[in-house]
């Protein structure tokens, strides 16, 4: 509970960039073990979340919504009063084609971005905030399939980005990336 609010309390503080909370529901269900949190019972780590739901809500900027909801709104920003923020010019959509369903980030590490692609070719990543920003952008060539790695530049900020990364044949993926 201290921790989640803690984290909420610091994006507040910050850039207000969406705090996405991923949950495991089989954990929380009463047939559940705590495993992995063997300090508490499934019922205490229900009530946690629970109580950092209420303390959420008595922030008055603060929306619980789904995914779907999260990236139409980064697509078309709205602030709380109604007012249309910068909106992507190329909006992001997530792409069926096999031809990139390959296409990955693998992760990024020590200054590093790593992909995970099908083909040989120009692949570029582009990294998108909360306002539909592009914060970053890296380009980088694969002799071949297979993982190919680049320098991301300086440090991107912790919170939540959009990746729109565009494949050598013209078709573009995208990968939800949180930095921590």
């Amino acid at each position: 509970l201290t921790v989640l609010k803690y984290n909420l309390d610091q994006r507040l503080a910050g850039n207000r960039c969406p705090y996405d909370i991923g949950l495991h529901p089989d954990q929380y269900t009463d047939e559940a073990t705590a495993a992995g949190h063997p300090q508490i019972t499934t019922a205490q780590a229900r009530g946690a979340f629970a109580a950092f739901i209420d303390y959420a809500l008595t922030k008055p900027q603060v929306r619980f919504v789904t995914g779907k909801q999260l990236v139409n709104w980064m697509i078309n920003p709205v602030d709380l009063n109604g007012k249309a923020g910068t909106a992507l010019t190329n909006p992001i959509v997530s792409v069926q084609n096999k031809a990139v369903s390959t296409t990955s980030i693998r992760g990024i590490l020590n200054g590093k971005l790593t992909l995970n692609v099908p083909a040989a070719g120009k692949y570029n990543v582009n990294f998108y905030n909360a306002t539909g920003a592009n914060v970053r952008s890296v380009s980088m060539t694969a002799a071949r399939a297979g993982t190919i790695s680049a320098p991301i530049g300086a440090n991107l900020a912790a919170g939540f980005y959009l990746a729109k990364i565009s494949a050598p044949n013209g078709v573009s993926a995208v990968a939800r990336v949180t930095i921590q």
